[in-house]
C-alpha cells in the first residue's frame, strides 16, 4: 500500500484517490453501495468472488479476461471484460461506463439477477449434491427443485449527484494497479471518485 501511496503523491492525485486498505462486513458493504463501477484488472483470478460482490450489489463491473472472472462476466450484458493488462481497453471501459448511467443502471441490474439466479448457495448446494449422485450412481429424488429463495435486495445509499463512485480492488500486482489509476486519470475527463480496496489476496 506504501508503494502505491507514493507514487499516487508523486503523480499529484492524492485528493482523487482513497486507498482504504484491507476492509470487510459492514465496511465494505458500505463501499459496494455507495460506489457506481468496480474494477477488477487482475492478471489471474481463480474464481472472481469479488466481481460477484460487486454484481450482487448491482454495481457495473470491468474485469479483466482473466481465470474465473472470463466465465462469470458476460461481456456488454452483465459487465464489461477487457484483456488482462490492456490499460487503452480498461480506460475505454472506464469511460463508456463513466459517461453512461443508463449503461451501468443496464449492467447493474442483469449482473445482479446473474449473480443472484446463478451463484447463490442454494443452487449450488443442488448442483453439488446432483454431481455426487450421478458419480456415485445413486438414483436422484423424482421431485420438483424447490423455489429459490431470495436475500433482500441491498438498499442504496444516496450521494450527491454529478460525481461517478470508481471502486477499484487492489491486485498483488503493484504494476498492474498503477495502470489501472494511471489509466483512470488520463481519460476519465468527468468528475469522480476513486475508491482503492484491497480483497485480501
Amino acid at each position: 500500500e506504501e508503494s502505491i501511496r507514493s507514487w499516487i503523491a508523486k503523480s499529484g492525485f492524492m485528493d482523487k484517490v482513497r486507498l482504504v486498505g484491507y476492509i470487510r462486513g459492514a465496511v465494505l458493504s458500505l463501499l459496494y453501495k455507495i460506489s457506481d463501477i468496480q474494477i477488477i484488472p487482475s492478471t489471474y483470478e481463480p474464481f472472481g468472488i469479488v466481481a460477484l460482490e460487486g454484481m450482487v450489489n448491482g454495481l457495473s463491473v470491468v474485469v479483466s479476461d482473466a481465470g474465473g472472472l472470463a466465465e462469470i462476466v458476460d461481456h456488454e450484458t452483465t459487465g464489461l471484460k477487457i484483456p488482462s493488462g490492456n490499460a487503452e481497453a480498461l480506460s475505454h471501459a472506464i469511460l463508456q461506463l463513466a459517461g453512461d448511467s443508463g449503461l451501468r443502471q443496464c449492467l447493474g441490474t442483469a449482473g445482479q439477477e446473474k449473480a443472484r439466479e446463478t451463484y447463490n448457495w442454494q443452487r449450488i448446494t443442488q448442483l453439488t449434491v446432483k454431481t455426487y449422485l450421478e458419480a456415485t450412481g445413486a438414483s436422484l429424488p423424482d421431485e420438483k427443485e424447490p423455489a429459490v429463495s431470495r436475500p433482500p435486495m441491498p438498499q442504496p445509499v444516496r450521494l450527491a449527484k454529478g460525481k461517478t463512485w470508481i471502486l477499484v480492488v487492489a491486485t498483488p500486482e503493484l504494476k498492474s494497479n498503477r495502470l489501472t489509476l494511471d489509466s483512470i486519470f488520463a481519460h476519465t475527463p468527468l468528475e469522480h471518485e476513486i475508491i482503492v480496496a484491497d480483497n485480501g489476496s
